[in-house]
This record gives structure tokens, C-alpha cells and sequence, in this order.
């Protein structure tokens, strides 16, 4: 089973000044920092409004209209569309990248529509490819009736944040995704989530070079920071104290963030 939890920055602001997070700020190459072209566009979204009130806010991951009704029937007042078990049991094949945008679309559309009273994020991958792709996939999910999607920074063909073998892009690449998503995204009520995969491309580096993508992802217009699989509390804790904004950790049993509920919950706030 795969289950996200959201994090609220104990010292972020209602009004999502980012530049109050808890984290020194991480310097980058002002000429590579993307930025939406509309950031005031940006609204306090359903799920804004559910990390702001619970403080952190588990989400079940669903795959299909029926798993999405169980999410809500129990009682969670989130849920994700993980692309990892869509592409299981939609396709019966591993999270390899093949599992397209309108297929993720067609889905978010039964998932929203059985489960109507919680908001529901979507898996967009890498966005279907660069940034006019982007803007296409984020249109066809707020369409669908998503409440928000991760958008992540490997290199095509992606896998499953789990597994070895990824590569990702240049940060100030997805950095712009990361703006042309925000631009797509307008007045909707609708969550961006910018993930990096970065902590399992270098064994000596990989979190700093993930908590420094995020950073520059969340300058660029999203409105969380998901560092994809970290390895142990140690790790989580870094990331508590130093990645901006929301944060987002996926659990999966087996995988390689495995952990409780209760330990993430102190470690990440």
C-alpha cells in the first residue's frame, strides 16, 4: 500500500510567503530561476485549507472509482491517484512509463467523481514532456476534477520513485515546468506539488541536490516539496528543517520509506 502524507511548515504563512519557511535560504543561478508569469494567481486551494487545519494530512493511495469510494467511506479526507498502482492495474505492468497523461486524465475523472467529497491529487509523472506538455496535462486534470498533482523532475522514461536506475533533468528544466504548470493552473483550485527524484542519483549528494531542486521548484511556483525516498529519520529530519513549504512523504511498505505514520509526523514538522 502506498500512503503520502502532507506537512504543514510549522513557520509558513497563511498567505504562502515562501520566503518565511524554516530553512535558510539556498542560493541558485538567478538567470535559471523560472517564475511563473502570473504568481498572483495563486489561491489557498481545498487542500491548503485541509494541511492548514489538521497540520498533516494522510492520502491513501487509490487506482480505480472503487478504491477512491473506500478512501472516503473510511474517513480520510484526501486521497492520491498513485501512478505506480494505475499502472498495475490498469496496464498489468511495472511503473515504467507507460502509463500516458489521458489515461491518468480518464481516470482522475471516475476516481473524482466516486469520491466527491474529499479532494483527490493526481500522479502527472514528468508532465508528458516539456513545458507546452505541461500545460496540457495540468488543463486536462483540473478538467477531470483534480484537486491538485505531483510533477516530477526525471528523465524520460521515468520509473517508479522507488526503484534504481533514475536519471533526472537539469533543475532549472523542471523549474520551468514548474512555471509553465502554474501558468496552466490560473484561478483553479488546484494543488502543485514539484517532486524530485534526485536523492537516488548520487549515493554522496543526492540530498543535497534534492533539497536545493526543491527549493528552486518552489520559488518557481509550487506549492509543496516532495523529496522522493528518503532513506531514514536522519534524512526526514534534514528535510523538515530544510526544504520550503508544504511537505510531501511517500510511504510504501517495503519500499525504501518505510516508515510509521507517527515517526514521519515528528520528524518532517
Amino acid at each position: 500500500m502506498s500512503m503520502l502524507m502532507a506537512v504543514k511548515t510549522t513557520s509558513l504563512c497563511s498567505s504562502l510567503n515562501l520566503t518565511t519557511a524554516a530553512s535558510p535560504r539556498i542560493r541558485t543561478n538567478p538567470r535559471a530561476a523560472a517564475r511563473s508569469v502570473n504568481p498572483t494567481a495563486r489561491i489557498q486551494t481545498r487542500i491548503h485549507r485541509l494541511i492548514e487545519e489538521q497540520g498533516i494530512v494522510l492520502m491513501p493511495g487509490c487506482y480505480d472509482a472503487l478504491s477512491a469510494a473506500i478512501v472516503q467511506q473510511t474517513g480520510f479526507s484526501a486521497g492520491f491517484i498513485s501512478g505506480y498502482a494505475l499502472s498495475a492495474s490498469l496496464l498489468g505492468k511495472p511503473d515504467f512509463g507507460l502509463l500516458t497523461p489521458p489515461e491518468m486524465a480518464a481516470t482522475a475523472r471516475s476516481v473524482c467523481a466516486s469520491a466527491p467529497n474529499i479532494p483527490i491529487i493526481a500522479d502527472a509523472d514528468t508532465g508528458g514532456g516539456n513545458a507546452l506538455n505541461v500545460q496540457r496535462t495540468v488543463k486536462d486534470l483540473i478538467a477531470a476534477g483534480a484537486a491538485g498533482c505531483f510533477l516530477e523532475d526525471q528523465a524520460w522514461p521515468k520509473k517508479c520513485g522507488h526503484m534504481r536506475g533514475k536519471q533526472v533533468i537539469p533543475a532549472e528544466e523542471h523549474a520551468a515546468k514548474i512555471a509553465s504548470a502554474r501558468d496552466a493552473i490560473g484561478d483553479s483550485d488546484f494543488f502543485l506539488v514539484a517532486r524530485t527524484d534526485a536523492r537516488a542519483t548520487s549515493a554522496k549528494s543526492g540530498l543535497e541536490d534534492a533539497i536545493a531542486r526543491v527549493n528552486l521548484y518552489m520559488e518557481a511556483g509550487a506549492d509543496a516539496s516532495f523529496v522522493e525516498a528518503p532513506r531514514d529519520d536522519y534524512e526526514l529530519k534534514e528535510i523538515g528543517k530544510r526544504a520550503k513549504g508544504y511537505r510531501v512523504c511517500n510511504m510504501i511498505e517495503g519500499f525504501k520509506t518505510e516508515t510509521t505514520a507517527e515517526i514521519v509526523a515528528v520528524e518532517m514538522t
